[in-house]
């Protein structure tokens, strides 16, 4: 039986942002992208963590970076934890949690679109 998890945006915030415009970027450049997931019961909230970081093609020098955090609400989120060996687990929906990212990812789009404006890398 399925059950209806409801959730919500509580807060959506950019943590980070970096831009090094001395860097020309004539050629193609790599994007790599990290989250984090962070959990809590007690206040039924999940937090997911979004760094994003451009380089030069094949090479560790970022000439941009945003990291954001959207943190939504989930009702009874409790009765989705349990504990194995003392360790808090949580049993998210394998849907709930690709959903969850994809807002997430928009989100900090939408940010990092906002504080590259008006720079040399604001198509990127």
């Amino acid at each position: 039986m399925k059950k209806n998890i409801q959730f919500g945006i509580r807060e959506i915030k950019e943590l980070e942002f970096f831009i090094d415009e001395e860097i020309h970027v004539d050629g193609p450049f790599d994007f790599h992208h990290n989250v984090t997931i962070a959990t809590n019961a007690n206040d039924e909230s999940i937090s997911f963590t979004l760094l994003i970081t451009y380089q030069l093609h094949k090479t560790d020098k970022s000439f941009m970076r945003s990291r954001t955090r959207t943190t939504f609400n989930i009702k009874d989120l409790k009765s989705l934890t349990s504990h194995i060996d003392g360790k808090e687990i949580f049993d998210i929906p394998d849907q709930l949690l690709v959903t969850m990212f994809s807002i997430t990812f928009s989100h900090t789009r939408a940010l990092h679109a906002r504080s590259a404006a008006g720079s040399s890398y604001q198509t990127l």
